[in-house]
C-alpha cells in the first residue's frame, strides 16, 4: 500500500545532499565492517504498520506507520575514548537536525513521529581504533492510497 523504497530513497538523497561530504551514505547495502570507510551511514526500510482509520471508508482509509532504519558508524585512532563519543554524538546530531529540518521528507511521509537512537560498540581485534554504531529508528506516518 505504500512504496517503502521510495522513502528510504529520498531520506538517502537528502542526506547525502546535506551531510559533510566526509560522510559516505549508502542504501541497502550491507551493513559497513571496514573502520577505513567512516564516518558511514546507512539507510534502510524497517518494519510497516497499516492500520485502519475509524472514520472514513475512501481510497485513503488506511495509514501506515512506517520505520525508516539509518545505521551510523564512526571510527577513531585509539587516542582517547571520549574522541569516539563525542563523534558519534556530532554524527546522530548531524543527521536528526537535517531529518527534523523536514518532518515530511520532502513530502514522501506525513510526518515524522517519533525517533529512537541506540548506540551499539564494534569489538575488533585492533588495539588502534575504536568504532562505534548508533541505530536510529525514524517513526513516520504514511497516508495511503
Amino acid at each position: 500500500m505504500i512504496n517503502e523504497s521510495s522513502i528510504t530513497a529520498e531520506i538517502a538523497s537528502i542526506l547525502t545532499a546535506n551531510l559533510d561530504s566526509k560522510y559516505i551514505v549508502e542504501r541497502g547495502e550491507y551493513v559497513n565492517t571496514d573502520p577505513d570507510r567512516t564516518p558511514w551511514v546507512g539507510v534502510y526500510p524497517g518494519a510497516t504498520k497499516y492500520e485502519p482509520r475509524t472514520i472514513g471508508n475512501g481510497p485513503n482509509s488506511w495509514r501506515a506507520e512506517f520505520t525508516i532504519k539509518l545505521v551510523i558508524q564512526t571510527a577513531t585512532l585509539k587516542a582517547n575514548a571520549s574522541d569516539a563519543e563525542d563523534d558519534m554524538g556530532a554524527a546522530t546530531k548531524a543527521i536528526l537536525d537535517i531529518v527534523m529540518a523536514d518532518k515530511t521528507i520532502n513530502n514522501k511521509v506525513a510526518a515524522v513521529k517519533g525517533i529512537n537512537v541506540v548506540r551499539t560498540y564494534n569489538v575488533t581485534e585492533s588495539n588502534e581504533l575504536y568504532y562505534q554504531n548508533a541505530e536510529i529508528d525514524i517513526i513516520t506516518e504514511v497516508r495511503t492510497s
